[in-house]
């Protein structure tokens, strides 16, 4: 996560899904005492929004999850999202994930009607790209199996759907270029989906006044060594002594490695810094090529990590 007429009456809850047995799930009392899904108050578009630019780093697309608390349907979908294992995977790794409500008073008819999004029952599915481009939509009661979703079914409806791999290669080469055309170095960065160290990383290289710091002198690219085609490959080409991820390294445009996420004197991977002395590495390593950075710059990047450090340890 196709144009289909919207019949249902507002004021009927009872008919929202096609099915009668459905319509009294959507009203049975253990719908309403699950713990809020939808927020009726949300902006959806903001928040779609949000989750696009999101969705532009990490190649991942948006998938919107419409309906409402009142819908036990809804409930159930979205309690299946949570605890089986190959799904959650399947939309962290892939998608950002926007619940937009629909209920009496709260319809989010402009939205819809933007997207030219026309649901016919709920749960209700639809997919954009990083580009607010709809890409489907899909009534959900074809993924279901009896009185409740069937897993495989929206497995293969979240894979069908997921943007299309990434080649490794031409990322990093893109990287490289733009780095030689800019007269910067490339910060080369291996991570993926499950990797908590990873998301920690890129966390802190995302703060605004961190990236603001080193955007002069470096061009991150994060090279995903599950979801990119020949990511494992890029990585045992440049991580040739230590194991584990994250791991990075500064390159030059022309490819040349001028430091790496390795401890001086050794083969440790340093990985997420927690450390005094490898946050000192790390800092000298992000910071002490190119173009000079001012005592401010400097100082903004080490308290970024010492304070992410610190909630790691607490």
């Amino acid at each position: 996560m196709e144009r289909l007429i919207l019949t249902c009456a507002i004021a009927a809850l009872t008919i929202f899904r096609p099915t009668p047995a459905h319509a009294a799930d959507a009203a049975a009392p253990a719908a309403a005492e699950k713990p809020a899904i939808y927020n009726e108050l949300a902006d959806a578009k903001a928040d779609v929004l949000a989750a696009e630019a999101r969705a532009a780093k990490e190649n991942k697309r948006v998938l919107l999850q419409i309906g409402g608390n009142w819908c036990g349907w809804c409930v159930k979908l979205q309690e299946l999202c949570q605890t089986d294992k190959q799904i959650r995977a399947l939309i962290n790794a892939e998608y950002e994930v926007v619940h937009v409500n629909y209920s009496p008073g709260h319809e989010n008819k402009a939205f819809f009607a933007a997207y030219q999004i026309v649901p016919k029952g709920y749960p209700y599915l639809a997919v954009l790209d990083p580009n607010d481009r709809l890409i489907v939509q899909q009534e959900t009661g074809v993924l279901e199996d009896g009185p409740k979703h069937d897993p495989q079914k929206v497995k293969d409806f979240l894979e069908k759907w997921k943007a299309p791999a990434q080649d490794a290669q031409q990322v990093l080469n893109d990287a490289l270029s733009r780095a030689a055309a800019e007269g910067k170095l490339v910060f080369l960065h291996f991570g993926a989906p499950w990797c908590g160290w990873c998301h920690k990383l890129e966390d802190v290289l995302a703060e605004p006044t961190v990236e603001a710091a080193l955007r002069n002198n470096l061009v991150s690219v994060k090279i995903d060594v599950d979801r990119m085609t020949g990511g494992k490959e890029i990585e045992k080409k440049y991580q040739q002594h230590s194991a584990g991820i994250p791991w990075y390294a500064v390159l030059k445009p022309d490819g040349q490695v001028v430091g790496v996420s390795e401890l001086p004197g050794t083969q440790d991977n340093i990985g997420f810094p927690t450390e005094p002395n490898e946050i000192d590495y790390v800092v000298k390593l992000l910071t002490q090529w190119g173009k000079p950075l001012s005592e401010e710059q400097v100082a903004t990047v080490r308290e970024a990590f010492t304070q992410a450090a610190a909630k790691v340890k607490h």
